[in-house]
């Protein structure tokens, strides 16, 4: 048995009647539950807050050619510094032994 014209039609009525349902009860859903989906998501103006907030912080900083040209200076600084305590301590160490002699010499120890 071959389905006619009239069948067709019936099907097409089912099937629309069934998407318009769903699409009811979706558009429900959707309206129902906007506002816990706004709770977990934010609203473009607030993300334009936040990028404005962010810009206004991040303007302060330097850029990156900046912030590595002024860490070469301070590992330039620290270099010389470690290579001045060295040259100090030997210095000391020579002065220490001088002394140490010249009162041998003279305190007679």
């Amino acid at each position: 048995m071959a389905l006619t014209r009239k069948d067709l039609n019936a099907i097409d009525e089912l099937i629309d009647k069934r998407i318009s349902d769903n699409n009811k009860r979706l558009f429900e859903f959707i309206s129902e539950n906007n506002q816990a989906m706004s709770d977990h998501f934010v609203s473009k103006e607030e993300l334009i807050e936040v990028r404005d907030y962010l810009e206004d912080k991040i303007k302060h900083l330097p850029t990156k050619d900046e912030f590595h040209k002024a860490n070469d200076m301070l590992m330039k600084e620290l270099k010389a510094l470690r290579e001045e305590v060295t040259i100090s301590i030997h210095q000391t160490s020579r002065n220490t032994d001088r002394i140490e002699k010249l009162e041998i010499k003279v305190l007679g120890n």
